[in-house]
């Protein structure tokens, strides 16, 4: 048997992208603890826009901040309303990280006391919006020791001329919450789909994009989250599992466990009004759950013509949990 996501692995809660009053947020990285902590959450990643903070002294052993930050890609003048730009989230698989990717007119949110001592790695005047610079990027942040996620892309106007850029990104955000709450439709599997089909392998995330600075503070917190199956809740073994894809999105349902033997892919569920077999054709699945009946389990025979498979849960509210596309290799070798 094949296990691609195992039910004896604790599932750590997580959201993967957060602002606080260290950029455009209104809540104190301690805020954030409270609220998430008493949630459920276990992990939270900070990521302040252009400003890289270590939190990890708030840490305990049963929350764990992830060190990073958002950075972003426009070309100038940038005309706000119609423009396209490109947002990532720099994971830094070590607490005490420092490099930037350091532009000098982009520093309103770091204070000047900081600016004197900066560290970066590579400093750059004009940030184009362009695939070959965006891609440089993401190999400069990795040569770095981060991580990086493909935010929002609906949000961002990107079309499809975008997804090269990407090709080097662990992770695409499969639904950003903030955008969502904002009116735009930041369910991002056609764009998931597409850089599959190009052959990326990434993981899936869902995140809040929250910033907490309406009438409502809780108004884009706590839709979008990220189950992380770690060995343990330390930070290295955190970070291993979101490097080597051992996590699925979610706007609420859960995955419980998903293996293939002999060529039959098995999910278990949280109570769900459908779950999908999403595949790059035709040749896919959906199974419906029954009139006063309860769906937690579904199967899926794979063909070798596919290239890929993922798995989508829609629960009652309509909210949605998603696996990773997991190539047929990983599933009938």
């Amino acid at each position: 048997m094949k296990i691609l996501i195992d039910e004896n692995k604790t599932q750590y809660k997580a959201n993967l992208h957060c602002h606080t009053v260290h950029s455009d947020g209104k809540w104190t990285p301690l805020q954030v603890k409270e609220e998430y902590k008493k949630r459920g959450y276990s992990v939270v990643a900070i990521t302040d826009h252009e400003h890289l903070i270590n939190h990890s002294a708030l840490s305990d052993n049963e929350f764990l901040f992830i060190t990073g930050y958002e950075m972003y890609v426009m070309s100038l003048p940038f005309d706000y309303l119609n423009d396209s730009q490109s947002h990532m989230n720099l994971y830094s698989k070590t607490p005490e990280n420092k490099m930037l990717y350091y532009t000098p007119s982009i520093t309103k949110y770091i204070p000047k006391e900081e600016l004197e001592n900066l560290q970066y790695h590579k400093l750059v005047e004009n940030r184009e919006l362009t695939v070959d610079f965006i891609r440089q990027t993401v190999e400069d942040a990795k040569k770095c020791g981060f991580l990086v996620c493909h935010n929002h892309p609906t949000w961002s106007f990107e079309n499809e001329a975008f997804a090269p850029a990407y090709d080097n990104c662990f992770a695409m955000e499969m639904y950003n919450n903030g955008s969502y709450q904002m009116g735009y439709s930041e369910y991002n599997q056609h764009y998931y789909d597409y850089q599959c089909n190009r052959g990326l392998e990434m993981g899936v995330i869902c995140a809040d994009d929250n910033h907490n600075t309406t009438d409502n503070p809780y108004w884009d917190a706590f839709g979008g989250m990220t189950y992380i199956l770690a060995d343990s809740l330390e930070y290295g073994e955190i970070i291993k599992a979101m490097e080597n894809r051992n996590f699925y999105a979610s706007t609420g349902p859960r995955i419980f466990s998903l293996s293939a033997e002999n060529g039959v892919l098995k999910v278990e569920t949280s109570r769900a009004e459908r779950i999908l077999f999403v595949t790059n054709n035709h040749y896919r699945k959906a199974v419906r759950a029954k009139e006063n009946e309860t769906l937690t389990t579904a199967e899926f025979v794979v063909d070798e013509r596919i290239k890929w498979v993922r798995v989508e849960v829609v629960d009652y509210e309509g909210k949605r949990a998603f696996s990773r596309a997991y190539r047929v290799k990983e599933i009938l070798e």
